[in-house]
């Protein structure tokens, strides 16, 4: 049977942030509306495509409160520019993935910035399911992977 998780025993890791993460420990109730709400933000955003939500991500990036994978970040910069928003180019994504990829070993299966163009086309096809299939595949982002909270 599985255990519900106790919200006095919260422990998951506000989404795209460095808080929390202390299995075990115990978070008041103002930690946990916080966590919640950062998950809500970034399935509004990823998920939802709602506007507010992804100026508040860039806003929140740009300050450095937020972390993102590159493969999210990518997502995120290619909607804001959709949207008309000023947000980061692209290009700087790509360059850092490619540095990465760089550093991997040759006979690796995965390129980030093969996955990086595969988002990007699939995109620009307007197949935004498609799209964030491959980005929030193994991300905390649910866009309808199921629930992480119950």
């Amino acid at each position: 049977m599985k255990k519900k998780l106790d919200p006095e025993f919260y422990y998951f890791s506000i989404p795209g942030t460095n808080l929390g993460d202390k299995p075990g420990k115990i978070y008041d109730s103002r930690e946990i509306g916080l966590r919640k709400s950062f998950k809500i933000l970034f399935d509004l955003a990823a998920c939802g495509d709602y506007k507010p939500a992804l100026s508040d991500i860039l806003k929140y990036s740009e300050l450095f409160l937020i972390f993102v994978s590159y493969r999210e970040r990518y997502y995120f910069y290619t909607r804001a520019k959709h949207f008309g928003f000023d947000a980061p180019d692209i290009a700087t994504v790509e360059e850092d993935a490619r540095q990465l990829d760089l550093l991997q070993p040759i006979m690796s299966n995965y390129r980030l910035v093969t996955k990086l163009k595969s988002i990007g086309s699939l995109l620009a096809d307007g197949k935004l399911d498609a799209a964030r299939k491959i980005t929030f595949s193994s991300s905390y982002i649910s866009c309808g992977k199921g629930k992480v909270d119950d």
